[in-house]
């Protein structure tokens, strides 16, 4: 009685993500440890800092910022057991949050299935797609991040080669004005 007469209705929205990156140029070739783990074991691991990520106090603190999150689930008189209490912690909110957020990662494959549940379908479907946007920015800013320190990396390597070319070069000139 309780869940059919009083209970307020849920909504849950699933959306389906693959977390890939590319191949670093060493390990892109074909090997077994490619093979058995499933290909990018770079991208598994995204996901799992990913997976995390989204169910962390700053994306809840993101998330109210844009969207009022205490109105949304707030409880109501008709049905007293479900939503968030008016004069809530900031803890409990955020073990509120987490428990309408569902982050999965099927780690064989690389999917991540992110659910949102609402109380109305316009909610469930804004947290959703909320945590989809914020699943990209994080990826994204990861992947960023890796390029500019590879990026770094590389220019260091030019500017160090750069002047052992120019040590060399030297060295043979004097070389040949000797002999």
């Amino acid at each position: 009685f309780c869940f059919y007469g009083v209970g307020r209705n849920r909504y849950f929205v699933k959306s389906e993500v693959v977390v890939r990156r590319p191949q670093d140029s060493i390990s892109s070739g074909f090997s077994v440890a490619n093979l058995i783990g499933g290909g990018n074991q770079g991208s598994i691991e995204d996901a799992r800092y990913l997976r995390t990520y989204l169910e962390s106090p700053q994306v809840l603190k993101d998330l109210e910022s844009q969207f009022d999150f205490r109105a949304a689930y707030a409880q109501k008189v008709i049905d007293p057991f479900a939503g968030l209490r008016k004069a809530a912690s900031r803890e409990i909110t955020h073990d509120f949050y987490r428990r309408q957020v569902g982050v999965q990662l099927d780690e064989t494959s690389g999917v991540m299935k992110i659910t949102s549940l609402g109380y109305d379908p316009t909610t469930a479907a804004t947290l959703n797609r909320f945590l989809i946007e914020q699943a990209e920015v994080f990826v994204n800013e990861l992947n960023q991040d890796v390029y500019r320190r590879q990026l770094t990396f590389a220019d260091q390597q030019v500017a160090e080669n750069l002047n052992k070319i120019k040590v060399a070069s030297n060295n043979l000139h004097d070389f040949q004005r000797k002999q």
